[in-house]
């Protein structure tokens, strides 16, 4: 019951104001339609928040401490369980823990093995603004590249 009333009240309001707009502003409306739904307002709602933050996004610069280590001819990658630091003198000081431990183990290990940090990499790298929402691209590539219709392509 709720559709068919959706899509009655859609269709009606959408005649009255694609009348009336075409009487006040004919010339600049010329025969598109001025359509209403009652989904329309809450999804602008999703695309124009989306969009602002899109716009407010600001890069941030972020560290990350990754081990790669080796040992009879097998390596193996390690990251430190804090994942991303977003403060330099925080990943300075876990680096410098990690090297204080690398020389505790030495000597704990015992002779004829050794332990070292044998290189420091250091980058940077920018990721681009989230791409806004497209339904219409996303449709066109269900249609062309899956072979999906608009119906499947939204559910």
């Amino acid at each position: 019951a709720r559709q068919e009333l959706d899509l009655r009240v859609g269709i009606a309001f959408s005649r009255l104001q694609t009348m009336y707009f075409r009487k006040h502003f004919g010339r600049q409306l010329g025969k598109q339609m001025v359509t209403y739904g009652p989904c329309q307002i809450p999804t602008l709602w999703f695309c124009v928040h989306r969009h602002v933050e899109i716009e407010a996004f600001v890069p941030q610069p972020y560290w990350q401490l990754n081990a790669t280590m080796s040992a009879g001819g097998a390596s193996f990658q390690a990251r430190a369980d804090q994942g991303a630091l977003w403060s330099e003198g925080e990943a300075m000081e876990l680096l410098q823990q990690a090297r204080h431990a690398i020389g505790a183990a030495g000597d704990e290990v015992g002779a004829g093995t050794s332990l070292q940090i044998s290189s420091l990499r250091s980058w940077s790298s920018v990721y681009k603004r989230p791409t806004p929402l497209n339904t219409v691209e996303m449709l066109k590539m269900g249609s062309e590249v899956l072979g999906l219709g608009p119906d499947d392509s939204l559910h």
